[in-house]
């Protein structure tokens, strides 16, 4: 019914977050209306609800003082530091990072199938300067996943709460959530000169509609100046903190 539906999402935001409990209630929808629209029910007990939580749009991004603290805590959080650095790296998201094979990686290429994409499209992230240095420091930890568990589980390292919250205490930084790397690459990037329409494209943030459908093309050059750009001036803010 509406009110134990509602009430179960009071119960999630509580416990949880509010955030979670915005993501239920919009997979019970579907639930809902996948029966609704192939006659298992007759109505939605979902539609209309509330979000239990107003979500508001985040324009956080690091500044070059907040990623060296970054990074340097990266130095001290194991597999999973080095998950944060390679996002902050290539701009990529964070799933994506964490459940990388070797087998996505060829000719210093990192390709994501679609299966693995937010969008769903095939994404070429080149990885070049510090995230090939990132990436040859993971060589040779397992033979499938470029980040495995730390618990010696044949499966990749998973980032949890507790991961975020360490980075937060050691750099002050009370605020610190992975997401926001991708914000502080696009960023730094439209003040290296590129386009929005470039920065867009090597974080792999396309909107749908009509381009998504016709433009095939790559842009693996341009991706490849504007990560040059951007990796230059990560490493200048790092400096001798690379492989510390």
């Amino acid at each position: 019914s509406k009110p134990e539906i509602r009430d179960l999402l009071q119960d999630i935001k509580k416990n949880h977050a509010g955030i979670m409990a915005n993501r239920c209630l919009a997979c019970i929808r579907k639930v809902y209306n996948f029966g609704v629209k192939n006659g298992y029910l007759d109505n939605n007990p979902a539609h209309l609800l509330d979000r239990p939580e107003v979500e508001v749009s985040r324009d956080r991004f690091f500044s070059d003082q907040e990623i060296r603290k970054l990074w340097k805590a990266f130095d001290q959080c194991g597999v999973q530091g080095e998950v944060f650095k390679m996002c902050l790296a290539t701009g990529q998201r964070l799933k994506e990072v964490t459940n990388m094979p070797w087998e996505e990686i060829q000719d210093d290429i990192w390709t994501i199938p679609k299966s693995r994409t937010k969008n769903g499209l095939t994404h070429a992230v080149p990885l070049i300067g510090l995230a090939k240095k990132l990436l040859n420091k993971a060589k040779g930890k397992h033979d499938i996943w470029v980040y495995p568990s730390p618990l010696g589980l044949d499966q990749p390292v998973t980032i949890g709460t507790r991961n975020r919250k360490s980075v937060r205490v050691k750099t002050n930084i009370s605020d610190f959530n992975p997401h926001d790397m991708r914000r502080t690459v696009e960023t730094n990037l439209t003040k290296l000169g590129f386009s929005r329409f470039i920065a867009d494209r090597l974080v792999n943030h396309i909107d749908g509609g009509v381009g998504k459908v016709y433009d095939r093309y790559d842009y693996l050059k341009e991706k490849k100046e504007a990560m040059t750009a951007w990796l230059e001036h990560l490493s200048k803010q790092i400096g001798p903190r690379l492989f510390d």
